[in-house]
């Protein structure tokens, strides 16, 4: 007769063989999700399995494209991968001929929004941006603050649920921005988070307001809780929140506060009080400044060191610093926009391209010098990700058009297209802790793929030539979701 200690032994032995024998199989791949009638409208490919011939494929990883090769899509992952002619063709498959195309890793981009400027008003894009993003290929998105938690909750929830379309979504928190209470202490720090976060959100971002008490609270809680934490800074410096323990930094190094302030005096301000006004006189002061630095110089080299050695990620949003250009013409996709954003658009460049009007905070050589200081930092080690930042004051920078273009300007300024396409998939996925199941291609991933007419790694600006969108296996077709919002955006 056994007894309880026998028992208990077997028991733990049975588990430990059972866990052994489920550790070496290949775990269980998520499912294909069925399409609703809500998907409906803009799905062209809902074949349970597909067949994706003659294609030229670039992997995210960085390596060089390679030509003729075939996937193979089941039940919402990469099956196989291989060359034309080696790869078994499924009976029944679906085969699509991709001669003068490429496949890519779905964009994975981590400073998107879901809102909008339009004048005095603040706009809900929760409908449109996600059909824009996935027009333009982007698969994931991490956003980057939310002026109305509870729209961008619902919007993530009904594109799980199947009842709208648009990407993945890592939502952002604001810690001060859009009503959020100015966070000077740790308890009430910890109080909002923990509301927060409890609610659904999976990040955090601070903002320029941001004190050190508030940011280094947030840091501990949200680490705590397995969630990370992003800033775009400026009361707290970056070698600051380095040492604090964030795991991104926004924006580049366009509005870098330790390039223009006294470290002793800003640790002083930011460690006691909430400013506002210091904060916007810091951010301008911090582009300004970029004008003289040296982005390959000793300055620009030991912060890209700390960066590095702490193993902070930087976020490039040069769509949305391109549009502080004054001189720059507008960007594409304003004609998405519905006609009263537009009509604002247009006033407001106007405005401040005019000579009486002018408010320049970047110039043209200061956009390129955050670029050079982003890919010195990447060749230093640091993991370089890759957002737009749809939000800007002008209202100019528009979802999906805008990760478009953030892949042209990195090329624009030295990155190659493999570099910038790495930066846009693998990179974002690698930060969202997901690059084992998206971000590149290989077998027994997602079916998340960006599928364009032409050749990216040569010419950069083909990314734009969107044929179809894989997201889990599902191909959507880019000009039914853009068709569907044109003229809308700014209005759902």
């Amino acid at each position: 007769m056994m007894t309880k200690k026998g028992n208990k032994v077997l028991r733990c032995t049975t588990l430990f063989v059972l866990l052994a024998v489920l550790g070496s199989v290949t775990p269980v791949q998520a499912e294909r999700p069925a399409v609703t009638e809500a998907m409906r409208p803009y799905v062209s490919e809902d074949a349970p399995v597909i067949a994706l011939v003659h294609a030229r494929v670039i992997d995210g990883t960085g390596a060089p494209a390679r030509e003729g090769r075939t996937l193979i899509l089941r039940n919402g992952n990469i099956e196989a991968v291989g060359n034309d002619g080696e790869v078994d063709i499924p009976a029944g498959a679906k085969i699509i001929d991709l001669t003068g195309k490429t496949v890519l890793p779905g964009l994975v981009h981590l400073h998107e929004h879901l809102w909008m400027f339009g004048g005095d008003a603040v706009l809900g894009v929760s409908d449109s941006y996600p059909r824009l993003y996935l027009a333009a290929g982007v698969t994931s998105i991490r956003t980057a603050g939310s002026y109305n938690p509870y729209i961008d909750l619902r919007a993530r929830d009904r594109i799980e649920a199947g009842e709208a379309v648009g990407p993945w979504m890592d939502l952002s928190i604001y810690l001060d921005l859009f009503g959020a209470p100015r966070l000077a202490d740790a308890e009430a720090t910890r109080k909002y988070l923990n509301f927060w976060l409890d609610s659904g959100f999976t990040s955090v971002k601070a903002y320029g307001y941001t004190n050190r008490i508030a940011l280094e609270a947030a840091i501990a809680l949200a680490h705590a809780r397995d969630v990370k934490v992003t800033g775009h800074l400026c009361m707290v410096s970056y070698r600051e929140a380095a040492e604090l323990g964030i795991d991104d930094i926004e924006h580049g190094f366009a509005m870098v506060p330790d390039f223009v302030f006294a470290e002793p005096a800003r640790k002083r301000r930011a460690a006691t009080k909430v400013d506002v006004q210091a904060e916007r006189e810091c951010g301008e002061r911090a582009l300004a400044g970029l004008a003289d630095v040296d982005p390959r110089g000793r300055e620009a080299k030991a912060l890209i060191d700390t960066l590095v050695a702490r193993r902070v990620a930087v976020t490039s949003t040069l769509p949305a610093l391109e549009d502080l250009v004054s001189e720059i013409p507008p960007q594409t996709g304003i004609d998405m926009l519905a006609p009263p954003i537009r009509d604002y658009h247009r006033a407001y460049r106007a405005r401040t391209d005019s000579p009486a009007g002018q408010r320049l905070v970047l110039t043209a050589e200061s956009l390129r010098k955050t670029a050079v200081i982003e890919r010195e930092f990447m060749k230093a080690g640091g993991l370089l990700v890759a957002g737009t930042d749809p939000a800007v004051p002008s209202a100019g920078v528009v979802a999906g058009y805008s990760n478009a273009r953030q892949l042209e300007l990195m090329v624009e300024f030295g990155f190659t297209p493999l570099e910038a396409i790495r930066v846009s998939t693998l990179n974002g996925a690698i930060y969202l802790g997901r690059d084992k199941r998206v971000g590149s291609i290989a077998p027994n991933k997602q079916a998340d793929l960006l599928i364009v007419s032409g050749d990216p790694s040569r010419t950069i600006s083909d990314i734009r030539n969107v044929f179809v969108v894989f997201k889990q296996g599902i191909g959507y077709d880019p000009a039914k979701l853009r068709e569907s919002v044109r003229g809308k955006v700014g209005l759902m």
